[in-house]
């Protein structure tokens, strides 16, 4: 009689156990880059950006992904009518590649923006590093420099017109 109750807790404890192992683990952070939304248990690999300061920061994550973003705002102070369009490259990769970020329409004139003002500026996102930007206004001229984006705060980048 004894030996059959320590087979029943036994058999128990096995079925418990293997209850608990059922369980889905991944990461369960939305805002991870591995969120998986299946997840029923979190399994502490949660990876994402864990800088404050940028623009895409996910709280609360053990590892960082090194996809952080940051803010520039690209705007001109211009006193006339027109536009201008801007394109970002990343400068590790060659030929560049330009990736249109959008146009500038209207101009602040005699005033500087803020980093988050609505209105006449494009704001990019990108990773820390240094990146070709090119721009052209309705005229035809076109002009290029470079920006670098930091691990810091929105910055304003003045475009000369």
């Amino acid at each position: 009689m004894r030996s059959k109750a320590i087979f029943g807790i036994l058999v128990l404890l096995a079925a418990l156990t293997g209850f608990n192992s059922c369980k889905k683990r991944g990461c369960k952070t939305p805002c991870a880059s591995n969120y998986d939304q299946s997840a029923e248990k979190d399994n502490g690999s949660c990876r994402a950006c864990t800088d404050p300061i940028a623009i895409n920061f996910c709280p609360n994550v053990p590892h960082d992904d090194g996809e952080c973003l940051y803010q520039r705002t690209f705007w001109d102070d211009y006193d006339g009518t027109g536009w201008i369009d801007l394109w970002v490259a990343d400068v590790d990769t060659f030929p560049f590649v330009y990736v249109y970020e959008g146009r500038i329409d209207s101009f602040y004139k005699d005033t500087v923006p803020g980093c988050n003002d609505p209105g006449p500026t494009v704001a990019v996102y990108r990773r820390a590093g240094t990146y070709e930007i090119e721009y052209e206004n309705d005229q035809g001229n076109l002009s290029n420099g470079f920006v670098i984006f930091r691990p810091e705060g929105c910055r304003l980048f003045e475009i000369h017109y």
